[in-house]
């Protein structure tokens, strides 16, 4: 057989391929009559929750699924389980959740996109997903090295016919790339969720809670059926959320902040939890965990903790701590700083007691996957919630 009949066969054989596996995502698709996407930088697991809540308290049977360290699924039944995964994350996994969707008979789906990269994002949220609304949080810089122009990554991965429901506050060229597409944008009050926050079991961002009920209520949940279906939401395990831990002779207010990743967001986030946590007279304890494979974000909290001010007496830094980092935060913190080898949270802690036994407060920030969420789930089990 000649070469260029052998390579034309391959080619047939791959194109077939393409043409079955388009044919059956349809097929998931079509047997969920409501698809939600979530998209942005910062709070889109926590958006998803909400969303998924509120429509469940609209009588939808709803199927829900979060990324990121600690990956779920919930099921319409209101279980909720680990995805497992047998390699590395990949969007293609959206496949089998819309295939689930369909086997547990949803009438409709939240997703978080998973994507960091603006080819793999426009795949998973257009062509797999083809959602019929888009939600997208906030524009604070995250993943700097896979996605260098967000807003062109964003604009590009919404699909035509879809609705795009974002902060008021979205920067105005993403919203014109949108319209340029004809795409309609609705942009959200940050502040309209604030009346109803007292209504959920645990400390939530207004423009979080403000996004899900205008998501709701264009599926056609009013916002009382919304709240009610919110009020026994289940946080993700990145929500901002403390807890009082003994560690003799001192008592330390630990907070979980280690999901807001970048330093614009920790600011708020630091903010609000001193403003709740913290104890008059007490020490300040910020506790950074950096990963190895997020060098975009060591590089930006080297440079953060280098130049800006923050309120810590003392930094404790866990997780991979390149040589270099240690040189710049020493020269800039001097004996404030603590690095700490070893991701055993109680010696984490024990040794960050010997350095100030009368406990104080301790913020952890930074990355929630390594030692962050070995750290959280330590810290809620052995400690009470404050």
């Amino acid at each position: 057989m000649p070469e260029s009949a052998i390579v034309g066969s391959a080619l047939a054989v791959v194109l077939l391929g393409f043409l079955i596996e388009a044919f059956f995502v349809r097929s998931f698709r079509r047997a969920i009559p409501t698809r939600v996407v979530v998209m942005g930088m910062r709070g889109k697991s926590s958006v998803v929750r909400l969303i998924a809540a509120g429509l469940r308290g609209g009588g939808h049977r709803v199927l829900y699924k979060t990324t990121g360290s600690y990956a779920t699924v919930g099921h319409p039944n209101g279980d909720e389980r680990p995805v497992r995964r047998r390699s590395l994350p990949s969007p293609l996994e959206q496949r089998r959740i819309l295939y689930l969707a369909k086997r547990l008979e949803a009438d409709a789906a939240v997703f978080e996109a998973m994507s960091i990269r603006a080819e793999s994002l426009r795949v998973e949220v257009a062509k797999i997903l083809a959602p019929q609304i888009v939600a997208l949080t906030s524009f604070r810089p995250d993943h700097l090295n896979d996605l260098p122009d967000p807003i062109g990554a964003f604009a590009e991965a919404v699909p035509r016919g879809a609705v795009v429901i974002c902060p008021s506050d979205t920067p105005d060229d993403l919203r014109r790339r949108l319209m340029e597409r004809h795409i309609p944008v609705h942009a959200v009050n940050p502040e309209a969720g604030a009346p109803y926050l007292s209504l959920l079991p645990y400390r939530e961002w207004p423009i979080n809670l403000a996004l899900a009920l205008e998501i709701c209520a264009r599926l056609g949940v009013p916002p009382e059926s919304a709240l009610d279906g919110m009020g026994s939401v289940t946080p993700d395990v990145g929500v901002l959320s403390a807890w009082r831990v003994d560690s003799p002779p001192g008592t330390w207010h630990v907070v979980n902040g280690f999901a807001a990743n970048d330093p614009d967001s920790t600011k708020l986030v630091l903010e609000r939890a001193l403003e709740r946590w913290d104890r008059p007279g007490g020490c300040r304890v910020g506790l950074l965990n950096l990963r190895e494979d997020r060098g975009d974000r060591t590089g930006q909290w080297t440079s953060a903790l280098s130049r800006e001010t923050w309120p810590f007496d003392t930094l404790a830094v866990v997780g991979a701590v390149p040589w270099s980092v240690k040189r710049h935060l020493r020269r800039a913190l001097g004996e404030r700083l603590l690095i700490v080898r070893s991701s055993d949270p109680g010696r984490i802690l024990t040794e960050i007691a010997s350095n100030h036994p009368e406990g104080g407060f301790l913020f952890g920030f930074g990355n929630m996957g390594g030692a962050g969420i070995r750290l959280v789930e330590w810290w809620s089990r052995e400690g009470e919630p404050a």
